[in-house]
This record gives structure tokens, sequence and C-alpha cells, in this order.
């Protein structure tokens, strides 16, 4: 029985509603979830680059930050040990059990300790002997250490005379700095490896006592400078560093910490004269060696008290240091105090004020206080 137009076009609306209600059930229906999956990736992709387009604004704040991130590292690479001068550290701990050969009475160790000083973060470990010495050995050794610059220092010592004619009963406490964990505790095995070979006079060897007790210097600083007296080599605002001509590299440093990417160094045998004047919110700190080498840097200060470290660690009976002399001169003509600190071997480092006058506890007229 043939069709009708009408029955005609009655199948074919059926047939089209059979092919939309399979393609809802099939495609869209089973698509669904895979069209949500799509639209969280495409919103974490809008995520992403929005914040790929907040750093790409930024872009210059990081390289400003990681400029001042290098300028740190090396600042304290001049100063503490790192992984690029662990060997000279061993080499000076080697050298340093040559030295105290069989005059040990006993030894203490303590395990490297994270240590804080202004946000700054670095890591040391103290060693501690007890030892019997002539007065000359005693000073020898005593100059040794104090010629590893912040890398070793000399927390404390006892003099005492012994029962033996010419010698001294000695004890002598060293903290040993690093700027890395990995490095510290590198040395402090080296050096337990190092000092298990000593041996008394009568031969028999040393035991090496574990004293976490010993303590961690330099105290942690406060993070802000005032009248506190913590100042240190790595806090400070001005920062004057001297040494004996045989050190080796630089043996003169003087820079800000407001602006520690210009710093002065010099290598020299003769006199520096320094000059740090303040007025108002800036600085000019000035450096000028015996040939007319001079260094200027300028910038702005804090509306605080200003700290000032000044060290100088020299041997002044060495030939070559005969002649190395820095005069520092100060002209405070702002508003601000300046605490200073002074920590020197061999007495060459002169502060003066503005008149030439010579500064030894304070100066009223520069408000300069020790």
């Amino acid at each position: 029985m043939a069709l009708n137009k009408k029955e005609k076009a009655m199948i074919i609306v059926l047939l089209l509603l059979v092919y939309a209600f399979a393609f809802a059930k099939v495609v869209v229906m089973n698509g669904l979830p895979q069209i949500e999956m799509k639209k969280e990736t495409l919103a974490q992709v809008q995520a992403q680059k929005a914040a790929l387009d907040a750093d790409y604004l930024n872009i210059e704040a990081y390289k400003a930050e990681t400029k001042a991130k290098a300028v740190v590292d090396e600042r304290l690479g001049d100063y503490l040990m790192d992984n690029a001068s662990l060997s000279d550290s061993i080499k000076f701990v080697e050298d340093l059990a040559m030295m105290l050969d069989t005059e040990l009475l006993s030894i203490s160790l303590g395990a490297p300790k994270a240590i804080s000083s202004n946000d700054i973060s670095y890591y040391g470990f103290p060693v501690s002997f007890a030892a019997s010495f002539t007065y000359d050995k005693f000073q020898e050794i005593i100059r040794y250490c104090e010629g590893g610059s912040q890398k070793v220092g000399v927390t404390g010592f006892s003099l005492i005379p012994s029962k033996e004619n010419d010698y001294y009963d000695v004890s002598l406490s060293l903290m040993f700095y690093s700027i890395n964990r990995g490095s510290a505790d590198k040395l402090f095995e080296f050096s337990r490896s190092k000092f298990k070979e000593f041996k008394d006079r009568e031969g028999k060897p040393l035991f090496i006592k574990d004293n976490d007790n010993l303590p961690v210097f330099p105290s942690t600083a406060s993070n802000e400078k005032s009248d506190d007296g913590k100042i240190t080599i790595f806090n400070a605002d001005f920062i004057v560093f001297h040494r004996g001509y045989l050190f080796g590299g630089y043996n003169f440093e003087t820079f800000s910490s407001l602006n520690s990417s210009e710093r002065s160094r010099m290598t020299t045998k003769e006199k520096v004269d320094v000059f740090l004047t303040i007025e108002g919110s800036s600085y000019t700190l000035e450096s000028l060696d015996s040939e007319g080498n001079r260094d200027v840097f300028t910038g702005s200060i804090p509306n605080r008290t200003l700290t000032f470290y000044m060290q100088s660690n020299l041997d002044p009976q060495v030939k070559e240091n005969s002649n190395l002399q820095v005069n520092i001169t100060i002209k405070n003509d702002s508003s601000n105090k300046i605490l200073a600190k002074l920590e020197q071997t061999g007495n060459r480092i002169k502060i003066m004020d503005r008149d030439g006058n010579v500064i030894e506890a304070k100066s009223d007229k520069e408000k300069v206080y020790f």
C-alpha cells in the first residue's frame, strides 16, 4: 500500500526525533563530563596565565631581588667558609694541627649549629683546646687563628703559668663559620678525624669530647639597630675591614650595607684615609689610598640610630705591615646618633672628628658613641 505525502512526512519527523534522541543520549549526555573537565582545565590554564602575567610585570623586581641576594652571598663569601673555600679551611685545620703538635691535653668539639644575624643565617661549630705552651707559641697560634678572618674566630682563652719553666696552661676556644650546612658538616667531620690523630706527650691518643654547650659566637643580633651593643660586620650600616699585607688578596675594604653592591677594596702596604660624612638624610663614604686612588659612595640613610663597625687584624711585628694605617674621619651633621664598635689587633686604626681630634669613647660633636 502506497504512503501518501502526509504519512511520509510523519515518518520523516519520527525518524528525526529518534535521531535527535539518540544524538542527545549518546553524544551530548556522554560528552557533558568531558566538557566539564575541559572547562576546569581551561580555568587552570587561565589562572596559570594570570600568574605568569603578574610575574612578567614584576620581572624587574625579581631581577633586583636576585642581584641583592648575589651581593649578600658575595659579601658572606668574603668572611664565611663556603664550598669554594672548603679546601682552604681544611688546609687551615691541617696547619693548626701541626702547630699544636703534642702539647695538647684535651679537645672538645660541638656539632654545627645554625646562627641567625639580622635575617641572615649561617652555621658554625666550636672547638676547644686545653694545652701547655710557651708564651711565644701561644702568641703564634693566636696570630694564626686571627688571620683566618671571620671563617674562624677566637671566642675565648685563658693563660695561667704552669709549674714547668716558661710554660703556661692554656685554654683556647675557637669557632669555625660557614655559609651553608654542607660545608660546615664536611669541615667538622674532617676536623674530628684530624684531631683523632693527636697524642699526648706519652704517645697516648687523646679522647675527643662532644660538647654542645660550647658558646655559639657571635650572638644573635637584633633585627633593629638600637643601643643594644650588638654591632657586627654582618649588621652594621658602615663597615671598615683591615688586615695584614701578607694575608693574601685585598687587605682593606669599606662599604655601607645600605648599598652593599658598592664597595672599596684595596691591596696596600700604606696608609688609607676613610671619610664618613652624614648630612641630613644622606651619607658619603670615601676612601683614599697613599697613591691618590679614591672611591666615593653616596646614599640615603634611614631615620634611626646608625651603626659603624671597624675591624683591623694584623701583626705589627711583620715588616710588610710597618706602614699600614687606617685613619677614619667622621663628620655627622644629621640628627642621628652613630653607635660604633672597634675590634683590632695591632692598634692601626685611628678615629677622628672633623677637626682631627681623636675619638676614643665618644664625640658629642659628631654624635658618635662606642
